[in-house]
């Protein structure tokens, strides 16, 4: 740690509040330390970026909200990366994305809103073999034409999983049931 500002220490690590500051002027970090580890606070990197929110060993997790550029996303955090759910949206155009993350990638359901108020509903079973995507499946509020639907098409098949309690987020142990 360098340029460090802090109101207390425990066994010779970070524990309490204050500043940080990298070396060169890597960044900021400003907020509260348990046992040396960040725990809540805001980094701000050299760039403008920031994050303000909670971590866990050293790492987003929890809750927190991410300015980068001009996107912002706020929502939920797992180990580093953008996880469960959360909301990224253009701060320029009004874009954005709401729905489910896994790893740091939009994967499941999410309703995306264009800058020219177009919405988009999908759903995304992603099964990752060298990172390829192998199924993906969505459904869309307007016809090829442009027109919206007058109601959406009845689906014809449903992702389900025997053994995982209802809601479990992020479960890749679905089965294909078919409603036909």
């Amino acid at each position: 740690m360098t340029g460090v500002v802090l109101r207390g220490w425990e066994q010779g690590k970070a524990h309490g509040r204050g500043v940080c500051t990298g070396p060169q002027g890597q960044g900021e970090y400003a907020g509260a330390w348990s046992h040396g580890f960040e725990v809540l606070g805001v980094y701000t990197w050299p760039s403008g970026n920031s994050y303000k929110g909670t971590w866990a060993q050293g790492k987003r997790h929890g809750i927190g909200v991410e300015t980068k550029g001009r996107w912002e996303y706020r929502g939920e955090w797992t180990q580093g990366f953008k996880g469960r759910y959360g909301q990224l949206e253009s701060t320029a155009s009004g874009a954005r994305y709401e729905g489910t993350w896994s790893n740091g990638l939009q994967d499941g359901y999410g309703t995306e809103t264009y800058s020219d108020g177009g919405k988009e509903h999908s759903f995304k079973l992603a099964v990752f073999l060298a990172q390829t995507w192998l199924l993906h499946i969505a459904l869309t509020e307007v016809d090829p034409v442009g027109r919206p639907f007058q109601k959406l098409p009845k689906p014809v098949f449903m992702f389900v999983c025997d053994h995982c309690p209802a809601g479990t987020p992020n479960c890749f142990d679905w089965q294909v049931a078919d409603l036909r």
